[in-house]
């Protein structure tokens, strides 16, 4: 079997070529798991020249398919031969089958530019936005009382960073003020001493991460975009303004809230070693 790709915007399409049996179900599932593993969730099969789908074919097209709802993508086959339709109509699969592409797929692929900058962009949802919901009042060097302290709950629809604590309480808290950053269920938060380990709070089932929350910049919403950059012989790294200024650019807006997860050199930062929870009259006690 061969395998063709491009991509036109969200939408990968792939012309598979050959005869997708039991001696090439692993190799045709194999690569099409790569695509969704690089973060390309609308695929559409042109299978205008696939020849022959046996029942080991259909398995890898529906291990195909279930991958791509778990990731909320879309899975479509079109151009289909006489007897891929007929197969996919016998064994009640003609659900996957479409008579054209998706209105919504560009009509021109990615060009090389793109390839050569190492910069790609995927639209995930052309009506997702965040709106900004939490800005607690807490300020440097100010003493803090428990109104100040607000508990919070961090589920998968929220982007926040800020100061709080793990503790259950804000009087367990007072010790323990570090910063911290929540994306999609997930809490990192820093310990505020002088050699401490970052910890971490993982949403798993019905528990959703919660923070005595003393500072806090809180988004709430999905994410629109996703932008993935790897080092080429042109661009072997990429400073966080050229980052941003090309996110602004794409997404055509004024204001942008982003995650980047990356290997990063020559940040230079720093963090608390000491809770803000335990100033009195503007310093520690």
């Amino acid at each position: 079997m061969q395998l063709e790709h491009e991509q036109h915007g969200k939408y990968l399409l792939i012309r598979a070529k050959g005869r997708l049996d039991a001696a090439w179900a692993d190799y045709f599932t194999a690569e099409l798991f790569e695509f969704i593993r690089n973060g390309l969730h609308h695929i559409v099969i042109d299978a205008g020249e696939m020849a022959f789908l046996s029942s080991a074919g259909i398995r890898a097209l529906l291990q195909i398919y279930k991958e791509l709802n778990t990731v909320r993508g879309s899975f479509l086959i079109v151009n289909a031969t006489d007897f891929v339709t007929e197969t996919l109509h016998a064994t009640r699969f003609d659900m996957w089958l479409g008579k054209d592409l998706p209105a919504d797929m560009p009509a021109v692929c990615a060009g090389d530019e793109a390839e050569k900058s190492g910069l790609k962009y995927f639209l995930l949802n052309d009506k997702a936005f965040l709106t900004v919901i939490e800005q607690l009042d807490w300020q440097p060097w100010q003493a803090v009382d428990e109104g100040l302290v607000q508990r919070v709950s961090f589920p998968a629809d929220r982007l926040a960073l800020g100061i709080g604590s793990s503790a259950e309480t804000i009087s367990q808290a007072r010790d323990a003020f570090g910063e911290f950053l929540a994306v999609v269920g997930n809490v990192v938060y820093q310990p505020p001493e002088e050699q401490g380990h970052p910890d971490y709070l993982i949403a798993e089932k019905q528990y959703v991460p919660q923070m005595q929350c003393l500072q806090l910049l809180s988004c709430s919403g999905e994410m629109g975009w996703l932008q993935r950059f790897t080092p080429t012989e042109e661009m072997p790294f990429y400073s966080i303004s050229v980052l941003l200024k090309d996110m602004l650019i794409q997404t055509g807006q004024k204001a942008i809230a982003f995650v980047i997860l990356g290997e990063i050199e020559g940040l230079v930062g720093c963090f608390l070693i000491r809770s803000p929870g335990t100033l009195v009259g503007g310093a520690y006690s």
